[in-house]
This record gives C-alpha cells, structure tokens and sequence, in this order.
C-alpha cells in the first residue's frame, strides 16, 4: 500500500512540474500594449549612447510613441493588439538598433523590422471587406482599390497580371513597368508607364526608377537632395529623412548630435557641460511604417 502512495506522490509532483512547464511555455513574453510599449522602448533606446540622450527619457518618450501608433492602427476598427505577433517584433527591433542604424530595408518588405512591428496590430477584415492598408487585412491579403481608380479599398487577394492583362479585379497587381490603367469605354488593362521626360500625373505614374515632378517624369532625387516620400528619393538613399529636413539619405544614422537623434529624447545631454538642447519628442512617423502593396 505504501509503495502505491509513494508512486502516486511520484506520479504528482511530476503532473505539477508538467503543467508549471507548460502554463510558462504558453505564456505571451508581452501578454498586453503596455508591456509590448516598454519592450520595444527599452530595445530602440540601445542608441541612446550613440546618441547621448538620457535612457530613461528615451524610453519615455518611444514608449509614448508606440502607443500612439497603437491608437493610429486601432483607429479603424479592424486592427487590435495581437500577442502572438509581439515577439517577433521585439526581436527584430533588438537586432536592428544593435547595429546602430535604421535603412530603408529595415522600414519596409515582407519580413522587415517595419512588417512585423505593423503585425503586432493585425487586422480582422476579411476578403472584400474595407481597409485602409494591408495590415487590416488577414491571411495577408492586399488592401487594394475595389476598381482601378477608385478611392475605396477592400481587402483582395494578389493576382500577378503581366503587360497587357486586364486588371479590372481588386488585387490585380501589374508587372514592373506598368500600371493598371482604365480608358474610357475600355476594360483596364496593365499599361506601360511613362518614361523620362513623358508627361505624368496621379493617374498616370512613371516608371519606378523615376519620378513625377511638375508633371513630367524626372530622376529621383539623390542623397541630401530635397523629397516629400520616400518615391520621390534614388534607391541609393531610398528614404526621405523628416528629422534631417526632409532629405534622401539611407535611412537613420545616429550619432551624437545627430539629426536622427531627435526623435528618441527630450532634451539631448550636452556633451561639453553646458545646457542641455530642447528636441521634439518626435520628427518623423517614418521609423516604423511599411508600405502597402495596392493595385498598381
């Protein structure tokens, strides 16, 4: 009889440590937005070194931001905290500002830091509902116009249209060089894109090496040259920096002093004793967005 009891005893310490293993295992690094908010504060607030700001005011004010933006992508309707998604973001944002800069390529594409920081807040809307980008979308459709040239947007799945294809249905996505163009009295249909010194306008794009200015097709811009988007810059230095007047550069770059700087503190520590320089909690909302991929 006691050897029964003992095995019993046995058998329940062992159930206890499975379930304490498993209730630790299931457990979400970052179960709501306010731990989510300081996680990711803590991790972009590596270059607060770099920078010479204060960590704590830092953290502050990137805390703040994050939740922010958490508003922003809620503001919809569609889109809500999702705990599954956060820790992918976190890790990507450890690793990103452990290097010390913020290109482009981190911002923006299928898998990036910006992609899977915009995941956190996954949207419900299904196919054909409305959205207002991808991210309200789930099974990550498109958020794409519901007739080419139409301002309402559904959420739709991606069908590749090569040159020439009719691209009449939400989700058609023209090939490199052409755009989905409906003429009067016509079915759309993918449509080469002007070219250098052609006439443009919202309607009519250019080919995706160039840009419209005064509705023409011109060069982008390059490095430390003037834009209003990223669209507007060179793939050299594909983004139009806010916080450094809105210029082509690679992307964030920090250092003491620096401009990209300015978004991550309140007030800069002097380095040569004297006081410290008031900085706006924030210049740019360009750090952490995405882009959407829309009908063409």
């Amino acid at each position: 009889m006691k050897r029964w009891v003992g095995i019993s005893v046995v058998l329940g310490l062992f159930g206890a440590l499975g379930a304490a293993c498993t209730s630790t295992t299931d457990a979400k690094p970052y179960p709501d937005l306010a731990s989510f908010c300081v996680a990711k504060a803590k991790e972009e607030c590596q270059i607060a070194p770099t920078c010479a700001v204060d960590p704590t005011a830092c953290q502050t004010v990137r805390s703040a931001k994050c939740n922010t933006e958490a508003a922003a992508a809620a503001a919809g309707g569609t889109r809500t905290y999702n705990a599954d998604n956060a820790k992918d973001c976190i890790d990507a944002v450890h690793a990103v500002y452990a290097a010390g800069k913020v290109l482009l390529a981190d911002l923006t594409g299928a898998g990036s830091m910006g992609d899977k920081c915009e995941r956190v807040f996954q949207g419900t809307a299904e196919k054909g509902k409305p959205c207002t980008s991808a991210f309200d979308c789930v099974s990550g459709r498109l958020c794409a116009p519901v007739q080419p040239g139409v301002a309402q947007l559904v959420c739709a799945d991606k069908v590749a249209k090569a040159a020439g294809d009719f691209c009449a249905d939400p989700g058609s996505v023209c090939a490199a060089g052409s755009y989905c163009a409906q003429a009067t009295g016509m079915a759309a249909q993918c449509t080469a894109e002007a070219q250098m010194g052609q006439p443009c306008n919202a309607a009519l794009p250019c080919v995706e090496t160039l840009r419209c200015s005064a509705g023409v097709c011109v060069p982008r811009q390059v490095p430390g040259q003037s834009c209003t988007s990223n669209g507007d810059c060179s793939p050299t230095a594909g983004f139009c920096d806010t916080y450094a007047g809105s210029i082509c550069t690679v992307g964030l770059t920090f250092a003491t002093g620096a401009a990209d700087c300015k978004g991550y503190a309140t007030a800069v520590i002097p380095t040569d004793g004297g006081a410290a320089d008031s900085a706006p909690p924030d210049a740019s909302a360009a750090d952490t967005s995405t882009s959407d991929a829309t009908t063409d």
